[in-house]
């Protein structure tokens, strides 16, 4: 027969044992492939002092940097490209933060509705940012596809989806460029 402490031993067993069990479940293992030797030899940062910087600091790389791209966007006017001032560079860094990164492609309609979003010379981002960037950099003309990837794509097939319909538009939209 099982007495009073017999369950109630059984009980606090059970009670410190299933937290133990759950947490099991936090475990997860690295899907990731350790790079070989051979390959960290091989791997090199381009221009290591533009790979981090403090946004309050202009280093004389960043600088030239700046310069270069001004120097681009004077060559398109001169093309015929830009037609807008050659005074005025604007640049976008998009934050990440998941499915709230559907914000920043929210934001970025609700301002061309508004009318006076630039165009960038440079966008960036980090994350779903990062996925984000193309459309932002290639004008309102594309509020269409960018809402649609965050409206029509959920997490399971964000990674897949997104790189059809990004594949999809850079071969059919920039490929000409």
């Amino acid at each position: 027969m099982f007495t009073g402490d017999t369950i109630k031993r059984a009980v606090l067993g059970v009670t410190l044992l299933f937290p133990l069990i759950a947490l099991t479940g936090c475990i997860g293992s690295s899907s990731r492939v350790a790079m070989t030797a051979q390959q960290q030899d091989l791997a090199f940062v381009n221009n290591p002092a533009l790979a981090r910087f403090w946004a309050d600091e202009v280093t004389p790389d960043l600088e030239a940097v700046v310069a270069h791209q001004f120097m681009q966007v004077r060559n398109a006017a001169k093309r015929g490209a830009r037609p807008r001032s050659l005074m005025q560079a604007d640049y976008l860094a998009i934050s990440g933060g998941g499915g709230n990164g559907a914000f920043a492609a929210g934001y970025l309609k609700g301002w061309s509705n508004r009318g006076d979003r630039p165009d960038f010379e440079v966008v960036t981002g980090v994350s779903t940012g990062a996925l984000a960037a193309p459309f932002a950099f290639l004008g309102e003309d594309y509020d269409r596809q960018l809402e649609e990837i965050y409206t029509r794509y959920g997490d399971g097939d964000i990674i897949v989806g997104f790189h059809a319909e990004l594949s999809r538009f850079f071969h059919r939209e920039v490929s000409h460029l």
